[in-house]
């Protein structure tokens, strides 16, 4: 048997993988030493009819997993379409794959004809709220709809990364409010805003530009983010002027500000803070967008040779 999971909903595609897993497990093998995973990063075409053509030796059947299956080579996606049709009867062979880069795929078309086949794409606003309610229902927790809102809000589709707040909320309290979402939120800002300070000093344009994308897609107020940016800036150029002498800072504060401090002269900390200044400014007095003034600010701060030194 072929199974054909495919869609650019990672999340629920490894979900449902997952449960099929369990489900043979059950049923067949309780050791699970008849599953095999590969992936097409290493791929061997040798191992696949290996685990594909014969049965195991101690068990009824064999389940195979194989991932990144639009990794593989031309050459050995073209060989795949006939290694498919001779997979064992006692073998299950299922197939986790996102999206093919064209929709004319010759493998893509050979596996959307699998004796299952089964896609999974973004959820709407409504399935969004009853999985939100069912993560929370799995953790013996309970949220209400404003909480589940600002989840909405903050993280959309990526499941991923929805499914793991969820578990940080639920591990705090049982019962979520769109308080205790708000209050997670910010510390998360104040997480990413390190992380955007570490990449900018590290000259990692790439990582920033994610971390400032991050902040547009997830919804939060441009304005608030330069602030705090502008706060944290202010800190730095206060640490690297006293090295924290007399600062009334958290102690975590002042310890990740000692450790950035290092990235940075005290003419570079303070071309940053001039520039998103001006940024803050221009964002209340003209129509340019603040996003864009700040991914700007980003890749000149990246710059080996930035006027910012």
């Amino acid at each position: 048997m072929v199974i054909f999971l495919h869609g650019k909903n990672s999340y629920l595609r490894h979900q449902r993988m997952q449960k099929l897993k369990t489900a043979f497990c059950e049923k067949f093998d309780k050791q699970g030493v008849s599953v095999i995973s590969l992936d097409a990063d290493n791929f061997n075409l040798d191992d696949f009819r290996k685990y594909t053509k014969s049965g195991g030796l101690f068990t009824v059947k064999r389940f195979v997993v194989l991932k990144n299956i639009w990794a593989l080579t031309k050459e050995t996606q073209e060989q795949m379409l006939s290694e498919i049709d001779g997979v064992a009867v006692d073998t299950i062979l299922c197939l986790n794959a996102d999206e093919p880069p064209r929709k004319d795929n010759k493998l893509f078309k050979k596996l959307l004809q699998s004796e299952v086949v089964e896609m999974f794409g973004d959820l709407d606003h409504t399935k969004l709220q009853l999985f939100i309610k069912k993560e929370c229902s799995v953790r013996q927790a309970k949220i209400d709809n404003e909480a589940a809102q600002k989840l909405i809000n903050a993280f959309g589709n990526d499941l991923w990364s929805l499914s793991s707040e969820i578990n940080k909320l639920a591990n705090f309290s049982t019962v979520i409010t769109k308080k205790i979402v708000e209050q997670f939120a910010q510390e998360q800002l104040d997480n990413d805003i390190f992380h955007l300070t570490d990449a900018l000093g590290l000259k990692n344009s790439k990582q920033a530009t994610i971390l400032l994308e991050q902040q547009l897609k997830s919804g939060t107020n441009v304005q608030y983010l330069i602030v705090m940016l502008g706060r944290h800036l202010a800190n730095l150029i206060k640490v690297k002027k006293t090295n924290g002498q007399g600062l009334k800072l958290h102690p975590f504060v002042l310890q990740k500000a000692r450790q950035q401090i290092r990235y940075f002269s005290l003419k570079n900390l303070l071309g940053l803070y001039w520039r998103l200044l001006t940024i803050d400014h221009k964002s209340k007095t003209t129509n340019l967008n603040p996003w864009v003034l700040l991914e700007q600010l980003v890749v000149m701060a990246c710059e080996k040779t930035n006027p910012l030194k």
